[in-house]
């Protein structure tokens, strides 16, 4: 059958609205917006010869130990650009390298890592959350390796506790979740990064936005007892009015 043009022309018209109204259509906002994050260590744990918030390029680093050879050990935090994601989704927060070089002196066991996140949704916030790292420096020592052969690997790790740090979002309060250690959002991963010996080892942190859920009120041990002597005194009233009826 062949439509007549007026009928054509106005199928065309339809067809080019409908295609128009759908990429019109405005994409659905992520909760949570970031310009980029940042990263400042302190509070090192142990070691020695310690240097804090050394910026080489984008990467802060903090170094420690004698070194054997020409160089000492540490650790570096990169920070991320512009990203956004939904609450209780996973995002790359940054990219974490130790420096793992053989050194004399004091092991390092901790160090604090401050990670800053520079929020564009919300608007105008920027906030700081702290995180502890254990850092397992073993004196490679076949007696002593966990797990691995000499000379023994170190272990970099993070708690699997959320910070006291938290701010509030359309009534609720938010902290940043500290997920894994992997090399991809998609891969694998746990809370401790195994670094080789002798060497620089790269990987990513992930992390999520997790909603806080306030603490269940506990009654105060005076309003328990104040309970319990209002149910004596019903317990007894009721006593006192079945005994008054069987009279």
């Amino acid at each position: 059958m062949k439509l007549n043009s007026a009928i054509t022309n106005t199928l065309s018209v339809v067809a080019v609205s409908t295609v128009v109204g759908i990429s019109a259509t405005p994409a659905l906002s992520a909760d949570f917006s970031i310009s980029g994050s940042s990263g400042i260590w302190s509070n090192v744990i142990g070691g020695s010869n310690i240097t804090l918030n050394q910026l080489v390029g984008s990467e802060n680093q903090v170094r420690w130990g004698t070194p054997v050879n020409n160089e000492n050990s540490g650790l570096g935090f990169t920070g991320v650009g512009a990203s956004s994601f939904n609450i209780g989704q996973l995002f790359k927060v940054g990219d974490l390298r130790h420096f793992n070089n053989p050194t004399t002196g004091t092991a390092v066991t901790g160090v604090d890592l401050g990670v800053t996140l520079n929020f564009t949704n919300p608007g105008g916030l920027s906030k700081i959350f702290n995180f502890t790292f254990g850092v397992n420096e073993t004196p490679n020592s076949a007696s002593q390796c966990p797990g691995d052969a000499v000379p023994c690997d170190d272990i970099i790790s993070f708690p699997n506790v959320l910070p006291s740090e938290a701010f509030e979002y359309l009534g609720n309060q938010y902290t940043l979740e500290l997920v894994k250690f992997a090399d991809a959002i998609d891969a694998a991963g746990t809370n401790e990064f195994i670094s080789q010996e002798g060497g620089t080892n790269s990987t990513s942190l992930f992390a999520r936005m997790t909603k806080v859920v306030p603490p269940k009120d506990v009654p105060e041990p005076a309003s328990v007892m104040s309970l319990l002597a209002l149910g004596a005194l019903g317990a007894g009233y009721g006593t006192r009015r079945k005994s008054k009826v069987r009279d």
